[in-house]
């Protein structure tokens, strides 16, 4: 063999090694197909990602709205406890404009009683006593 051949065979080969591997090379950097199970893993990833992120925003919302019900309770039983102060306040007030009412009446009846029999009281040594309070 000469020295031609022989360099032409180890080009040959160079080549076909060569342009095997860049071959390859090109192969290997185009984009492979993405496998079902492995889109299918990604997705429930993904989703149980989303599903924790929504459960603790829940969470959240959960507990403030028990403290504003907590909070909301307690002003109810506040306001509870002052409407029943207030009833004991009106029913005490209602017992006083009662007895009010009666002691008006009471001087009403008085006054007639001295204007329409004024010739016998002026004649009497003392003044006619007038109505006297009643408590209950």
């Amino acid at each position: 063999m000469s020295e031609g051949a022989i360099v032409a065979i180890i080009v040959a080969i160079f080549g076909v090694v060569g342009g095997g591997g860049f071959w390859t090379y090109r192969q290997s950097r185009k984009d492979a197909p993405v496998r079902q199970r492995d889109a299918d893993i990604a997705a429930a990833s993904t989703s149980q990602q989303m599903a924790l992120v929504i459960a603790a925003e829940l969470r959240l919302d959960v507990d403030r709205i028990r403290s504003d019900l907590k909070a909301s309770d307690a002003r109810g039983d506040k306001l509870e406890v002052r409407g029943d102060g207030l009833e004991i306040r009106i029913e005490d007030l209602e017992k006083k404009v009662r007895r009010q009412s009666r002691m008006i009446t009471a001087w009403e009846h008085f006054y007639a009683d001295l204007t329409g029999r004024w010739h016998i009281h002026r004649q009497a040594e003392s003044a006619p006593n007038g109505p006297q309070a009643t408590t209950e």
